[in-house]
Order: C-alpha cells, then sequence, then structure tokens
C-alpha cells in the first residue's frame, strides 16, 4: 500500500485554498479601497403647474446650485434646464438647503419653439442632477395640476 499519495492530494488542496485565499483578501482590499462618492442624499417635492415646474428642498445635504442642473422629459423630448434659469426663494442664491423653493416658467422645458404650457394630460419626469458626480438626486414621474 501505497501512503504517499494522500498527502499529495491534500497539499494540492491546502495549496489551491491559499490562493484562493490571498486572490479574495486582495479583491476585498482592491474593492473596498475605490473612491465612491454617491453625491448629495436630499428629499426633494416637486410640484407641476400648466405654467411653472417648482421643486422645493424638503431635507438632506444642502447644495451647491452652480452643481446643479434639471432635465424634464415630456411628450418625447428631453429638455436640460441650468440652474440659474430659474428662481430661488431663500436667503442663500449660491445654495440649494432644506425649506428652499425653486420655479422655474414651464416655456424653459418647451423644447420646441411654441413655449406653450404643459397639457394636464401629458405626464412629465423631472430629473435633478448633481453634475460633479452625475448623480440624479431627485427622479418623479407626474402630471401638471390645473391649478
Amino acid at each position: 500500500m501505497n501512503s504517499r499519495a494522500q498527502s499529495e492530494t491534500i497539499g494540492v488542496i491546502l495549496l489551491v485554498g491559499v490562493v484562493t485565499l490571498a486572490i479574495s483578501t486582495f479583491g476585498v482590499y482592491y474593492l473596498g479601497s475605490i473612491d465612491q462618492n454617491p453625491g448629495p442624499t436630499t428629499n426633494v417635492d416637486s410640484h407641476v403647474t400648466a405654467e411653472e415646474i417648482r421643486l422645493t428642498h424638503d431635507g438632506g445635504d444642502i447644495v451647491d446650485t452652480a452643481n446643479l442642473r434639471v432635465v424634464v422629459r415630456a411628450n418625447g423630448a428631453d429638455t436640460g434646464i441650468d440652474w440659474s434659469e430659474g428662481s430661488l426663494s431663500g436667503s442663500t442664491p449660491d445654495s440649494f438647503g432644506p425649506g428652499e423653493t425653486w420655479s422655474v416658467d414651464v416655456s424653459a422645458a418647451r423644447d420646441d419653439a411654441s413655449g406653450s404650457d404643459f397639457d394636464p394630460d401629458t405626464e412629465v419626469r423631472i430629473l435633478l442632477v448633481h453634475d460633479p458626480t452625475n448623480s440624479v438626486v431627485y427622479d418623479t414621474v407626474t402630471s401638471p395640476d390645473s391649478s
């Protein structure tokens, strides 16, 4: 009977285990070292009428307004609106913080030359984008109120 064959098998299994452990340890270290910046965390509420889009900051991080962009999707068209095109109610125009409201006329969100108001049955998707991290801070689909 040859007793050395079992020792060779155990050696191979141990070697595979050590290599697997080393690769796993490196993978965990590498993935943990990647800089992940998810962007600001905010609670935003929106109100859309036929004439106006309004975003209200209900809580969370204060965001520098130079880093914000609003994207409006309606009637199959995407329209980007710079934050500076709207008006911000609040004490600091350079930041969007809790309790502040930003509003813009719907004509800024219209891609066609008509600049007309939204119809009540129009489905409007509003995205608030933080440009440095390219993260969507707020995303909603709504229909304009008749008010």
